[in-house]
């Protein structure tokens, strides 16, 4: 099992040569991009950091169920090129990407799904783009849609347990899974998100 973080500006700066020798950063994916318009500030700077340090590093992007996601995943794919890291790109998805959003579930599957192809055309054949989801908000609003059953599956559900059962999300197993929003490592001065991946690294790399 490996453990990692997640990261945006709410961070700040990261001391990443301290991060490096904390035994929960073994891999970093950090905000790069949001809807059509946000960028983090942070996020080359961490790139940057993550790289020389030798920290596996992968972006993503937060996505708003209200704008075109072609559109969302070319703003990403720009912000990106030249720091794209070695992990695969993942797409972020909860509650919150349905601020400003008067449509249906079914609208932000449509839009998921035309994101999810632009960021597959820049993959190597076979690789997926990660979803990260809010658990109860894939199962309960998108009615567990296993449309994208075959993607790294990324749940966000807070708890200490062993284990993540996964019924009802669309998925049968987790290949990440961030167990907690109030983590602490060396080199962060903020809490942090932290994640456990279940397979080697090759698994979730581009």
């Amino acid at each position: 099992m490996l453990n990692g973080i997640d990261i945006s500006d709410y961070q700040g700066g990261i001391d990443w040569a301290a991060a490096k020798n904390d035994p929960k950063c073994q891999f970093v994916f950090a905000q790069a991009t949001g809807g059509l318009t946000i960028e983090n500030d942070t996020y080359r700077a961490n790139h940057d950091g993550c790289k020389a340090h030798g920290i596996p590093f992968g972006a993503y992007h937060f996505f708003y169920a209200k704008d075109d996601g072609k559109a969302q995943a070319q703003h990403f794919l720009n912000f990106i090129n030249g720091y794209e890291g070695m992990l695969l790109p993942m797409i972020d998805v909860d509650q919150d990407s349905l601020a400003g959003f008067g449509g249906t579930p079914a609208d932000v599957i449509r839009e998921l799904t035309a994101f999810d192809a632009a960021l597959r055309a820049t993959l190597p054949a076979g690789k997926l783009p990660v979803i990260y989801f809010g658990y109860s908000f894939w199962s309960d609003y998108l009615g567990g849609y296993d449309g994208f059953s075959g993607h790294p599956a990324w749940p966000a559900a807070h708890n200490d347990a062993s284990m993540l059962d996964m019924s009802g999300t669309g998925w049968t197993t987790w290949t990440i899974w961030q167990w907690t929003n109030q983590g602490r490592i060396a080199g962060i001065s903020t809490n942090v998100d932290l994640d456990r991946c279940s397979v080697p690294l090759a698994g979730i790399s581009r």
